[in-house]
């Protein structure tokens, strides 16, 4: 991948460097897949329970992976704890 540096370095006049954007270059080489520019009818949120699952070995993990090929959209959610440096402590999925 060539990456065009003018993407991210402003030089002005000055010979003072400022930074663009931080995501300026992913944002201009954005290229979403036509299903995803489809205007569609919003769905109502499910009424019903939603059950949750704590992944906490290596077979729920596995199983999770399997369900996630199977998905063309889905949110994810990072909780970082800055107190433990810094450190992912939840990642939570949602499956569309």
């Amino acid at each position: 991948m060539v990456i065009d540096l003018n993407h991210i370095i402003n030089i002005n006049c000055l010979l003072l460097i400022s930074f663009s954007h931080p995501y300026e270059y992913e944002l201009d080489m954005f290229n979403p897949p036509e299903h995803q520019l489809t205007k569609v009818e919003p769905k109502l949120p499910r009424t019903e329970h939603i059950p949750l699952k704590f992944v906490d070995s290596l077979e729920d993990l596995n199983s999770m992976v399997k369900q996630l090929k199977n998905v063309t959209e889905l949110a994810v959610d990072l909780e970082v704890s800055v107190p433990m440096n810094n450190s992912v402590v939840l990642i939570n999925f949602c499956l569309f």
